[in-house]
């Protein structure tokens, strides 16, 4: 009645997938490390290129099936990339040039409004306006889009950050001028 052998065939599928959810669970770890990592470095202006390639080893080794490891990791993921590529080139790679789903992108999107307004922060201690005034325009362009999507839970709860991370920038504006 039972097979021996078919249930071996389960034992090995069932091990062979706990692995693979083990080394998503590690490298998702160290995605969300190396991302911190690149932020703060780029915050102090240090240089992040092997951190980066490090943190893009470790997502391409990522399996693809869907966990909740896997998406805060590609969330940090886009987060890190977004804000190198707002730093250094002055530009926003989008998703598919990420190899991200559409959610965790958005979602990432709206965590480096965070990191900006950090920056805009240290540009107006700097005394650089003109820095903050281009970081405010680009989070005002970023929310207006994020406003433009259907979304709900908690990708219209990081959305909303966007809103009180636009209004901080705005009051910093408003408080640089009116000095």
């Amino acid at each position: 009645m039972i097979d021996p052998l078919v249930f071996a065939a389960l034992r090995q599928e069932i091990s062979a997938a706990e692995e693979q959810r083990e080394h998503a669970i590690l490298c998702s770890r160290q995605i969300i490390h190396l991302s911190k990592q690149i932020i703060y470095a780029l915050h102090r202006h240090h240089e992040v290129g092997d951190l980066v390639t490090e943190m893009r080893q470790y997502f391409l080794s990522l399996p693809s099936f869907a966990d909740s490891h896997v998406h805060v990791a590609a969330q940090e993921y886009v987060e890190a990339l977004t804000y190198v590529a707002f730093v250094c080139q002055q530009s926003l790679p989008s998703f598919q040039e990420l190899g991200v789903r559409a959610e965790d992108y958005v979602a990432g999107l709206c965590d480096l409004s965070g990191e900006l307004v950090r920056r805009a922060v240290s540009c107006a201690t700097a005394g650089d306006i003109s820095s903050v005034e281009t970081l405010f325009s680009f989070v005002s362009s970023l929310y207006a889009e994020l406003l433009q999507l259907s979304v709900r839970g908690d990708l219209r709860k990081k959305i909303d950050m966007v809103r009180w991370n636009l209004q901080k920038l705005e009051d910093l504006l408003f408080s640089l001028r009116h000095r």
